[in-house]
Parts: structure tokens; sequence; C-alpha cells
């Protein structure tokens, strides 16, 4: 005869036996679950990846994603990949480089022993390789009115090659200003304020520019805002030589000291009228602002020669002066 309490224990497992049995198991229908039959039969995923254009370059080190399996795989020095051991399942292909426009794809995994994807072509995207944008006032004996304009020098870049960047162009969103930049102009694209621009060309001081660049397939980017922080509307004045004097050499060029509430700096330069044409002869740049004057040691043939002082800040904006003329006999 069985005892009261080996009997209750009997009971308890009894009923935890049915309990157990009752329960229903999981379906495991998911893709990336260990136990269901079709991880049984993992299979791999290859391709292959190529610049846009022909003769399509292939890739290297491009970073694929296979995003729900949360895999990562990098093409290698022929633009070729492959990730083994995937589920079969539906997955989000995620393709992605520096300095190209990325992709994504879906992929269903079947149960090959191996997938080969279509190759994939992906976009270089067109950037700023280099941007200057700044203010420049230029006084002249010929004119009463100072010169006032703004100077962008932008140079730009794209993988796929210098003509994939189809157009680029300033946009000045305050005054709805668009102007196309010739990356093949040196001399970068000047503002100046006599231009039919609708606007005073003073009020772009701390207004926002952007560069907008668009490539051949349409594919648009847009650096910035930039700003142009200052004017220095204050006007250098040289001293001597000037009114036409013969000057004595070695030469000693003075100039009105200013105080300015910003860091600047002097800069000299020096040009000679040679058959009417006017030649830089001598630029010297970096004087400090506590300067007045400048020794200058070369020894300068018989002529006629202009100089001019400049105020430069840290942004290279600038204020020219008035040019001095001097003879040398």
């Amino acid at each position: 005869m069985i005892k009261p309490k080996l009997k209750r224990i009997f009971l308890v497992l009894f009923f935890l036996f049915l309990a157990y049995s009752c329960v229903p198991d999981a379906t495991h229908d998911n893709p990336l679950d260990p136990v269901n039959s079709s991880s049984l039969n993992t299979v791999s995923l290859s391709g292959s990846v190529f610049t846009l254009y022909a003769p399509h370059t292939q890739l290297p080190d491009v970073t694929i994603l296979l995003k729900e399996a949360g895999r990562i795989a990098k093409t290698n020095s022929v633009g070729v990949f492959k990730i083994d051991n995937i589920n079969a399942g539906k997955y989000t292909l995620i393709i992605s480089k520096e300095n190209y426009q990325g992709d994504s794809l879906s992929v269903t995994i079947g149960s090959e022993n191996n997938v080969e994807m279509e190759p994939v072509f992906l976009n270089a995207i067109p950037r700023l390789k280099s941007f200057a944008y700044y203010s420049e006032i230029k006084r002249t004996i010929l004119s009463i009115d100072p010169l006032v304009s703004v100077l962008l020098e932008v140079s730009a870049i794209d993988f796929d090659g210098a003509d994939d960047i189809d157009s680029l162009y300033a946009w000045i969103p305050e005054y709805s200003y668009k102007v196309v930049i010739d990356t093949n102009n040196a001399d970068g694209l000047e503002i100046h304020q006599s231009d039919s621009l609708g606007f005073d060309l003073f009020n772009l001081a701390e207004k926002p520019l952007f560069i907008v660049l668009k490539d051949r397939a349409g594919f648009k980017t847009t650096a910035g805002p930039f700003f142009i922080h200052r004017f220095i509307t204050v006007e250098p004045v040289t001293r001597s030589p000037g009114d036409l004097e013969v000057a004595i050499q070695p030469l000693f060029f003075v100039w009105e000291k200013q105080e300015l509430p910003f860091s600047f700096t002097y800069e000299l330069t020096i040009f000679r009228q040679v058959s009417n044409v006017r030649q830089e002869i001598f630029k010297k740049t970096g004087i400090a602002p506590t300067a007045g004057n400048y020794n200058f040691n070369l020894i300068l043939d018989s002529g006629f020669y202009f100089w001019q002082i400049a105020i430069r800040d840290s942004k290279n904006n600038s204020s020219e002066s008035i040019e001095s003329i001097f003879q040398i006999q």
C-alpha cells in the first residue's frame, strides 16, 4: 500500500507530465530560427559592384549589409563579395561606399546552394574639393567709386570623372539668386556691385550661400551654408613714395596705420607699367597690423611704378588703397 506522502508526490509528477505534454510546440517558421528546417540548408549569396558608367570599373571596399541577418561583407579588390551560411527567406541588401550614392535591394533566398545576384552599379557623388568665398574692395585713380566684389573659388570632384559633373551653381535663398559657376575658369566667379543683381552686394554679409552640384545621372548634392562675414569698408592710404616723385633707392614705403576691431594684416604690392601693360613685380603679404612702413631692399630699373597697400582679414576679405605712382631714374 502506497503511503500518503509518496502518493502526493506521484500525483504532482503525473499532473506536471500532463501539463507539459499538452503545450503545443512553436512553429519555428522564422527563417532565422536555428530550429527551422530551412536553416538546415543554408546557402551563399554573392555578387559584384561596378561604377555606373562604362567601362564599369569594379569597385573594391564596398560595404554590403544583409539587414535582417545582421551580416556585413566587403567587396574585394575586384569588386566581388560573398556571404555564406544564409537561411532561406526575404532580405534587404544595403550597398554603400564613401563618395558614392548608396543602393538597397530586396533579395529572396531560396534553397539553392548558391545565389549569385545581378551586378550592382553605383553612381559617384559630385562633391566640393575646395571652396573659398570672400569680399574684395578695390580702388583706382581712374574711378571715383570703389569696385565692390564677392569672389567664389570652387573646385569639384567626382570619382566617375570630371566630365560627370553636369552643372555647378551658387544659390542665395535670401534673394532667390542663382549663378552658374564655370569650374574651368581659373579665376573663379566674381559678382560685382555694378552687376544687375536686384540687391545691394553689401547685404550679403552673414547671408547663407549654398553650392549645388548635379551629375549626368541627375543626382544633386548641396554644400553649405557658406558666409561672407564682412566687407572691409576702411580705405587704406599710401603716403610715400607718390605724386610721381623720383624715389631714391633703396625704397622706403610708408602708409597710414589702421586700428580695426578684427584681426588683419597688411599686403604691399608693386607694379610696373610696360607698354600699357601693368605687371606685378613684387608682393609682400602678412605684414603686421602694427606696421606703417616697409623697407624694400631690391634695386629697380628706371621707369614708372605703382604701389598700393591692402588690408586683409583672416577670412581673406580685403580692401585696397588707390595706387600711388613714383618713378626711378
